[in-house]
């Protein structure tokens, strides 16, 4: 008799201990619920600041060079740096001393 008496109480205590999980698994449930829904206004508080840098860039009006002045800027600058190269190699001066000279 004092088996079942034993066994009658861990029952009881069983289901006393599955209630309290019960419960604190509830509240824990509601936290992380919470937690969702301030992420959620987080992500879309970030997704319309996306979309609007995005439509700002998109109306940004951008420049194109034409082929004529492309051109004339290889023209210009690469045959002042070729000169500039061709002295350095003559001279064995190092391109930056000519630099440094053509400012003072």
């Amino acid at each position: 008799m004092k088996i079942l008496e034993n066994l009658n109480k861990y029952v009881v205590y069983g289901i006393y201990g599955m209630f309290l999980m019960t419960v604190l698994n509830t509240c824990n449930g509601c936290s992380t619920a919470k937690e969702n829904t301030k992420l959620r206004k987080e992500v879309t508080v970030l997704s319309s600041e996306v979309d609007s840098l995005s439509k700002m860039v998109i109306n940004i009006p951008v420049e194109t060079a034409t082929k004529k002045e492309i051109e004339d800027i290889v023209d210009n600058k690469m045959w002042k740096f070729l000169e500039l190269e061709e002295l350095s190699d003559k001279n064995n001066i190092p391109i930056n001393e000519l630099k440094h000279k053509d400012k003072n």
